[in-house]
């Protein structure tokens, strides 16, 4: 056999790699909703702990969970 034919790459992985983009973009948009979503879930749950529980430092974990997930939401507010 000649190199070429061994380093040949088979036609459905040219594809795959081709389009690979749509799936990438299906992901990140899903990770993105989740993340929004995930906030308001997020402050209810803090709340609910903070009312049912008196654990001391809830407020400092609501405040550094929020910006945890502010930091990896885009704004979209400006688009």
């Amino acid at each position: 056999m000649s190199e070429k034919e061994e380093n040949k790459i088979p036609d459905w992985l040219k594809n795959l790699q081709e389009n690979s983009w749509e799936l990438e973009l299906l992901v990140s948009g899903g990770a993105i909703f989740s993340l929004i979503q995930m906030s308001d879930l997020y402050i209810d749950w803090i709340r609910t702990i903070k009312i049912t529980t008196q654990i001391p430092g809830m407020s400092i974990i609501l405040i550094l969970g929020m910006f945890g997930i502010k930091i990896l939401t885009p704004d979209l507010y400006f688009i």
